[in-house]
């Protein structure tokens, strides 16, 4: 059974930095060290713009204070560009010395909210900063993919040398009381050098109830792969759910197997989202956010 249990707020936001006014949203778990984690996080200013910064927590001491870089890490594109109004974080793939950071850039719209695209940055063994892959989404629309995508889950697999890509697929937007909502599901690609991606349209899940299934994050244990991910009905709260699969592609949906409860305080007592799991010290602990999509900060559970 996969339950969880809440430890509560790991990192609570405050109005610390131009870029960090509002919501910690969107975690990515980096380096695990014997004594701290490192956290790649999405953080709005007064104009609720997106960037990405990071952070430095104690899974065995959360009494110990965070620490937060003052500066992002992956700042906002050129007015104009793909990602000019949001560059969030959603997944890190260490590959031979480099990292490899996936994010989903925002580029606001008139007759929709914003339109949603991949980016990659980099981090070289000689390199300082993350740089950019290129001023252009990763991956460009298509008669597969007309909408545009987000919240990418790359994963390298090292036996069968592939890197796998779940992402989350919009399918269209709805007016909802004048206002418009996207929908979209969980698809799959894949690439074999984490930079060239083929898009097939393979469907991985969502359904027709289902508003919008996203942020999927996945490991691999004794062959089977296994997803957190969250989803939401029309006018709904995101949850989070569960899945497995033994080829990446085909998926069998178990969110009976999951269980961690809304906390009943303020920060999650109506949402859960955002799941991003990790190992520490023979514990699988998972960082999440909660209500209004992390606007208060970023939660921790772990497996009980």
């Amino acid at each position: 059974m996969n339950n969880w249990k809440s430890l509560g707020l790991i990192a609570k936001t405050e109005k610390k930095f131009n870029w960090l006014q509002s919501h910690m949203w969107v975690p990515v778990v980096d380096n695990v060290d014997n004594n701290y984690v490192n956290v790649y996080f999405s953080s709005r200013n007064k104009k609720n713009f997106s960037s990405t910064g990071v952070l430095k927590f104690f899974p065995n001491n959360l009494k110990k204070k965070i620490i937060i870089k003052s500066q992002p890490i992956i700042k906002l594109g050129n007015l104009g560009l793909f990602d000019d109004s949001a560059a969030i974080a959603c997944t890190l793939v260490n590959y031979k010395g480099s990292k490899y950071l996936y994010y989903v850039g925002w580029m606001q719209g008139k007759r929709i909210r914003y339109h949603p695209s991949i980016g990659l940055a980099t981090l070289k063994p000689n390199q300082k900063k993350f740089k950019k892959f290129s001023k252009a989404p990763l991956i460009a629309k298509s008669d597969y993919e007309p909408y545009g995508m987000a919240s990418p889950f790359v994963m390298y697999d090292k036996n069968k040398k592939i890197w796998h890509m779940w992402y989350a697929s919009y399918r269209y937007w709805k007016l909802r009381k004048n206002d418009p909502w996207p929908h979209y599901e969980i698809r799959y690609a894949s690439s074999v050098d984490g930079k060239a991606w083929k898009i097939k349209g393979q469907k991985c899940l969502g359904s027709s109830k289902l508003e919008a299934v996203a942020r999927p994050y996945v490991i691999k244990e004794k062959n089977i792969f296994k997803m957190w991910y969250c989803y939401r009905k029309n006018y709904g709260h995101y949850k989070i759910g569960y899945a497995e699969s033994k080829n990446a592609i085909d998926w069998k949906i178990l969110n009976n197997k999951f269980n961690l409860k809304l906390s009943g305080e303020s920060w999650d007592s109506e949402m859960q989202a955002y799941p991003c799991v990790f190992k520490f010290k023979g514990k699988k602990y998972m960082l999440y956010n909660g209500n209004n999509f992390g606007v208060e900060g970023i939660g921790l559970a772990v497996e009980d």
